[in-house]
């Protein structure tokens, strides 16, 4: 994809740390973090990921600390792994953190049973990558909290990761980006 010229517009949505921007491109927003260094990490574990035949929604780099996005409609749905250097868990939580079964998950709007079973198979794909790239420097016990939306064609798609809601055993994001590289 073509990278857009975008301009940052409105804020749309809030959360600790970083933010989601309109632009004057309705395809694309811009997801822009406070730290320069947390955006380089999400920036990172976007490219990693894509070495590992794993697609987001990133498209490239906003300034310092801001990625340029396509546009989705987010699932009400968050999907949590938990893994070790021997074992993988996953789970889904709905809008309000409540944990639900994968036919309580279904329920939610856009949630089929196509689109979890993507959300499954890249949940468990990330951590499986993320571990081989941080298991040479100790870090194993991985936390991921990933979000998906839907492409305006319909297809599931991971939300570029926010490094702010990954526990991946260290809070230096700027050593976290050199791993990731």
């Amino acid at each position: 994809m073509k990278v857009p010229e975008v301009n940052k517009l409105e804020l749309e949505y809030q959360s600790e740390g970083w933010g989601l921007y309109s632009t004057d491109n309705d395809d694309v927003q811009v997801m822009q973090w406070e730290n320069p260094a947390v955006a380089g990490c999400a920036w990172g574990m976007h490219q990693m990921l894509r070495e590992h035949a794993l697609s987001t929604n990133g498209i490239a780099q906003h300034g310092a600390s801001g990625i340029i996005v396509r546009r989705l409609e987010l699932l009400s749905l968050t999907v949590v792994v938990k893994c070790t250097a021997h074992d993988s868990d996953l789970s889904f939580l709905g809008s309000t953190g409540e944990t639900l079964s994968p036919k309580e998950a279904q329920r939610i709007p856009g949630a089929r049973p196509t689109r979890l079973s993507t959300m499954e198979d890249v949940g468990l794909h990330m951590a499986r990558s993320l571990r081989a790239h941080l298991a040479p420097q100790g870090l194993t016990d991985l936390e991921l909290r990933l979000h998906f939306g839907i492409e305006p064609g319909g297809a599931c798609l991971l939300q570029v990761p926010n490094p702010l809601e990954l526990s991946l055993g260290t809070t230096d994001y700027e050593a976290l980006c050199a791993l990731l590289t």
